[in-house]
């Protein structure tokens, strides 16, 4: 038994939406709800992260590392809101490395770091996304829409099928993180909508 297991059997749940999972930092990518995405990891503390989640229940989170420079990177290293993953495939290369597939499945607020010598591990909050479409949500989803329109039409660095896809979704939140993790931008800029835990507020800076 691990660390990480004497912690879960420790835990004290005050709800639901607090838990605890191992960590996983990020360089050069923000990773949003509802993505799936491949992974190449090769740093030892982040392969034992990976380890864990498998032994437990194939869930991991997320963080975007402030300077991807830093090989080593300490909690204060770490954005403070990530998102929480589903494994779905991993798989050991002969180098050691590992080429892991996961999907976003919510945002996540870090509470407070539990483990931080063989790998990171955190309890989190989870944010739930309440789906509500109020009249000034469905006009910004439809101003967003058009702008992501006219950006696939004039950067050409996504196929035209992306803003057919987009057009399909009639989840607020789902829409503006699709659009967010398709856009071309600054780590910086991303992780700020990441932390938007309001949609009306994601919609608006995706629409600015």
């Amino acid at each position: 038994m691990g660390d990480y297991d004497l912690l879960k059997d420790e835990q004290v749940e005050i709800s639901d939406k607090i838990i605890n999972h191992a960590l996983l930092p990020l360089r050069d990518i923000v990773i949003f709800p509802h993505m799936i995405v491949p992974l190449f990891i090769g740093r030892g503390k982040s392969i034992k992260a990976l380890e864990e989640s498998m032994i437990d229940d194939r869930k991991i989170i997320v963080v975007a590392q402030k300077q991807p420079s830093i090989e080593d990177p300490d909690t204060e290293d770490l954005f403070s809101y990530g998102t929480l993953c589903e494994v779905l495939n991993m798989v050991k290369l002969p180098d050691g490395t590992m080429k892991v597939l996961i999907e976003g499945t919510h945002r996540v607020n870090i509470l407070e770091y539990l483990v931080t010598d063989e790998y990171f591990a955190a309890r989190v909050e989870r944010i739930d996304e309440d789906g509500t479409k109020s009249v000034e949500i469905e006009a910004l989803m439809r101003d967003v829409l058009a702008k992501f329109d006219k950006y696939v039409q004039f950067t050409r660095t996504l196929p035209p099928e992306a803003y057919t896809s987009a057009t399909s979704v009639e989840d607020p939140g789902r829409l503006s993180d699709l659009i967010a993790s398709q856009l071309v931008l600054k780590i910086e800029s991303k992780q700020a909508i990441l932390e938007a835990v309001s949609t009306e507020k994601r919609l608006l800076v995706l629409s600015d």
